[in-house]
């Protein structure tokens, strides 16, 4: 399943992307497990809901997760991405980890967010 960053993106140049509402403002959400690590270690992972809104200049990711924390993930035309924001970008999955699932990696504090969408 294509990563949210990567559908905000796709809907911001006016690819089509089943399911992104994008083209008239109208924010998207979808399930998933949300995943933050430092090096291999997993400190947090669990279910969230992953809404995006996007706009001809950027897109945003909002992670809303079960235990009430929120993370914010900030595009803007492929030049920047930022998470809460601090510089990041996107990366590789790690080892481990569902090959299915989208990782960005803040480049300050070493800390890596990945989702996995659900069905």
């Amino acid at each position: 399943m294509r990563t949210c960053w990567i559908v905000g993106i796709a809907a911001l140049l006016g690819f089509p992307v089943p399911h992104a509402n994008a083209q008239s403002n109208e924010p998207e959400t979808w399930s998933a497990t949300c995943m933050r690590l430092k090096g291999s270690d997993m400190q947090k992972v669990g279910p969230c809901d992953i809404t995006v809104t996007a706009n001809a200049v950027g897109a945003t990711e909002t992670w809303q997760w079960s235990d009430g924390v929120q993370t914010i993930i900030k595009t803007e035309a492929e030049t920047k991405a930022t998470i809460n924001g601090l510089p990041a970008v996107e990366t590789t999955v790690p080892g481990g980890i569902d090959k299915n699932a989208s990782c960005m990696r803040l480049e300050t504090e070493g800390l890596l967010y990945c989702s996995v969408l659900k069905p």
